[in-house]
């Protein structure tokens, strides 16, 4: 009992140092870490734009541009009716021409290394290499990248594609300016053979037929569309397909030929 007694005394005196020492011992708070504000990426903005044309088409350039950088290329050519030269069907794989593919390639990663059009000549595609060169040029000064020429149309001779008719045929038109002048236009035709392989009508279209107004048309328009300096002219009488295909086709190739 004595013993019992005793034990029970010194419970009763380490209570207040236990609780003492439970309120006494500092808790610590929780702390939240700094969170740093999400960085958005650096927008990128594209710009593309197509070359000077011949009776072989044009080439088209398309740039990512990134704080005033270019990041990235694309090459992309087109024939004289205005089709895609396609890899696998223009060049057959490589088999026909094979530095098509190739040559779109190194120009375009030449253009993002050097951040320039003024890039080398693709030695097997030089004619390629100067479209490129021009087309990648207009969408550097689209972008900004390059000094503003001060005009509303670029110089040079552009191409145009109308639509296809009823028919299938195509209008096809190259404009030439300078100092925002139209100073020529040359006009031509095309339609599908009976394989689907397009080509222009030369003289010998309707001919012994007695139909003479399409060729008629094709040589007087041209005049129209310079005095006019636009697209808007009258419909040749008898060639009113031909017309309308030919006015669409002058429109594009001065869409082609903003520089704005």
């Amino acid at each position: 009992m004595k013993y019992m007694v005793i034990l029970i005394a010194l419970m009763l005196l380490a209570m207040p140092f236990t609780a003492g020492c439970e309120t006494d011992v500092p808790v610590d708070e929780p702390v939240d870490e700094p969170v740093d504000d999400p960085v958005d990426d650096p927008e990128v903005e594209t710009y593309s734009a197509v070359s000077t044309a011949d009776r072989f088409g044009y080439v088209e350039v398309e740039i990512d541009v990134v704080n005033g950088e270019i990041v990235d290329a694309r090459v992309s050519e087109f024939d004289g009716f205005g089709f895609l030269k396609d890899y696998e069907t223009y060049a057959n794989g490589g088999e026909l021409w094979p530095y098509l593919e190739e040559s779109h390639l190194a120009l375009a990663e030449w253009i993002v290394e050097g951040d320039t059009w003024d890039v080398d000549i693709f030695t097997e595609a030089t004619g390629t290499s100067e479209k490129a060169r021009s087309a990648a040029r207009h969408a550097m000064i689209r972008a900004g990248l390059e000094d503003p020429v001060g005009t509303e149309y670029f110089d040079g001779t552009f191409m145009g594609v109308s639509s296809m008719g009823e028919r299938d045929q195509l209008g096809v038109a190259w404009v030439t300016i300078e100092n925002d002048e139209i100073v020529d236009v040359v006009l031509e035709e095309a339609a599908p053979d009976d394989e689907g392989q397009y080509a222009f009508k030369d003289e010998d279209y309707a001919a012994g037929t007695g139909y003479t107004e399409f060729h008629e048309a094709q040589e007087e328009m041209p005049g129209w569309f310079i005095e006019a300096q636009g697209p808007d002219v009258d419909i040749f009488t008898e060639a009113t397909t031909s017309a309308e295909l030919w006015m669409e086709a002058v429109r594009n190739a001065l869409d082609a030929a903003r520089v704005n």
